[in-house]
């Protein structure tokens, strides 16, 4: 979402969203644009890491698997066929909560393992969904998280757990407006 050009027209925007099938015309299929609730991001996890995760060898397997499964969900599922799974997921794991450490310390693997497939450079929905599949593997639920801004128009998607960002900072993410949380 990251990588949509903002320098284009609103309505060449909103049709390139169309066709991504991030936003539809069908109401049947859609939501009133209203802004979902959510703690506001207060802190990153990237910002409060203080040293390197111990990767052990089944990260790096549900990192791999986490990593395909997204992959292959974004390349031949319709977008709200893949929300709806991760609402079920997210459901199943919030129901086995373990604490927030190890949240903090899956998603410190995640980022560290991360280079190693792909860069999160312009990657938002991709990198929150892998994030997302390989939390829901070890039985922890995060929010994934869509939303946009206004001025200059964009769009992006981020993991969040309570007030941490996962996947991104703070900062960055507070400049957006939620419409969608998982």
């Amino acid at each position: 979402m990251e990588g949509i050009d903002r320098d284009v027209d609103p309505l060449q925007m909103a049709n390139e969203l169309v066709s991504r099938e991030i936003l539809t015309c069908d109401r049947s299929r859609g939501k009133e644009a209203t802004p979902d609730t959510l703690e506001p991001a207060t802190t990153s996890l990237l910002e409060s890491e203080s040293e390197p995760p111990q990767i052990r060898a089944g990260d790096v397997l549900r990192f791999a698997v986490a990593c395909v499964s997204a992959f292959l969900a974004l390349r031949f599922s319709p977008l709200d066929s893949v929300v709806d799974r991760a609402r079920s997921f997210h459901r199943r794991s919030a129901a086995s909560a373990k604490s927030e450490g190890d949240v903090h310390r899956l998603s410190a693997v995640f980022r560290r393992l991360r280079p190693f497939l792909f860069t999160a450079k312009d990657a938002c929905l991709f990198d929150s969904l892998a994030l997302t599949h390989f939390l829901n593997r070890n039985g922890l639920a995060a929010h994934w998280v869509f939303g946009v801004r206004s001025a200059p128009f964009g769009a992006h998607s981020w993991v969040q757990h309570d007030g941490f960002v996962c996947n991104g900072t703070s900062d960055y993410v507070r400049a957006f407006t939620p419409i969608l949380v998982i």
